[in-house]
Order: C-alpha cells, then sequence, then structure tokens
C-alpha cells in the first residue's frame, strides 16, 4: 500500500500510472477535482489506457464540508460543523472493457450514471438548492 499526500499535484499525477505503482493499493491526494477530467488526462498518457483498461477498481473523492451555526443549535454546542460527501466511481469490467476499446470520457460517464455515480459538484448543486448548504459553504468545499 502505499499513501501519499500533496505529491500528485497537477500533471505529477500522472506518476499514479508509473511502474513502481503497479498492483499497489494507492491513496494520493491531488488538486484533481474533476473525475472525468483525471480520467481524461491519464487516458492521454502514452500506455494510460493499457494500465486503466486492467488496473483501477475506484476512485474515490471525498471533500470537507464546514457549515456554520445557524443560531438554532443548542447552547454550548460548536459553532462550526464538519461534514464529508464523497464521490465514488467503481470502475466495473464493462468500463475498464470500454477504456481498453479506446471509449472517451463522454462515455465513461454515461457508464458511470447508469451504475449510480453522482459527481460532487451535483451533489453540492443539490443540497445548496435545497437549503441544505449555503452558496458560501459549497464554495470553499468545492475550491
Amino acid at each position: 500500500m502505499a499513501v501519499l499526500d500533496d505529491v500528485l499535484v497537477g500533471e505529477h499525477v500522472e506518476e499514479a500510472l508509473s511502474p513502481a505503482a503497479a498492483h499497489r493499493f494507492l491513496l494520493a491526494s491531488t488538486d484533481w477535482t474533476d473525475t472525468f477530467a483525471l480520467l481524461e488526462r491519464l487516458l492521454a498518457r502514452p500506455y494510460g489506457r493499457a494500465l486503466l483498461g486492467r488496473r483501477p477498481l475506484a476512485i474515490l473523492q471525498q471533500r470537507m464540508v464546514v457549515r456554520e451555526a445557524d443560531g438554532k443549535a443548542a447552547p454550548g454546542a460548536p459553532a462550526v460543523r464538519r461534514e464529508a460527501l464523497f464521490e465514488a466511481l467503481i470502475l466495473s469490467d464493462a468500463m475498464r472493457a470500454a477504456v481498453r476499446s479506446g471509449a472517451d470520457t463522454r462515455k465513461l460517464q454515461v457508464m458511470a450514471a447508469q451504475d449510480g455515480f453522482q459527481a460532487l459538484a451535483d451533489q453540492f448543486r443539490q443540497r445548496q438548492q435545497s437549503g441544505q448548504l449555503s452558496a458560501a459553504e459549497t464554495a470553499r468545499a468545492l475550491g
């Protein structure tokens, strides 16, 4: 297992596909916030399509939401609450086969949506529209 923090920033995220990462459980902190933009970048790398077509099982993202107290909190309650939202792209056998056969990220997005994938940005947008999050809380979490 490898745990990497803040080393796969920007284009360095491509190192996740290096031979040294083969057959490893990799947890990495990165500045990439769009899963499919990340996949597109990795697929464009030499040998990226072949490696992504057989290696990854999932791409997980987490964003921490810092919520301000709304004035209705009980006396002594914390002034801020922290909540985590998660995005999980599970790469099925069908998705890996699509990668190997040359599918682009739009096709992968459609396949993921059919499997129940929901992007973090969509989750935040829904929570903001329902009044569960403010625009400022959403901006802080996604920024």
